[in-house]
C-alpha cells in the first residue's frame, strides 16, 4: 500500500508545481501533513479516523492493529481503495493539467 504513494506525490508535485522552487515548497508543505498519522496514533479510535483523509493513516493504521493483535485486514483494505481512488483522482488531474487544449 504504501508503495502507491509515490506515484501519488510524484503525480502531486507534477500537477500542482509550476517550477523546482514550488515543488521544495509543496514538499515541504506535504510534510507536515504526512505528520498527522503520528499525532492521530495518541487520539481515540473515532476521533482518529479523522486522520484517514490524508493517505499515509491507513498503513499506519494497519500496523498498529496488527502490533496490538486487532484485526487489520479492513484498515489494509480501506487503505488500498483510497490510495487507488487519490491515485486515480491525481492521475486524472495530471492528465487534465499536461493535455488541455
Amino acid at each position: 500500500m504504501v508503495s502507491i504513494e509515490a506515484p501519488i506525490w510524484a503525480l502531486f508535485l507534477a500537477t500542482f508545481a509550476e517550477n523546482k522552487v514550488a515543488g521544495f515548497a509543496l514538499m515541504k508543505g506535504a510534510g507536515v501533513v504526512l505528520m498527522i498519522p503520528v499525532a492521530a496514533f495518541f487520539l481515540d479510535p473515532p476521533s482518529q479516523y479523522l486522520a484517514g483523509l490524508v493517505p499515509t493513516y491507513w498503513p499506519s493504521k494497519a500496523f498498529w492493529s496488527l502490533q496490538a493483535g486487532e484485526p487489520y485486514l479492513l484498515y489494509w483494505v480501506i487503505g488500498l481503495v483510497y490510495h487507488a481512488l487519490v491515485l486515480w483522482w491525481f492521475l486524472k488531474r495530471f492528465n487534465r493539467a499536461m493535455f488541455a487544449k
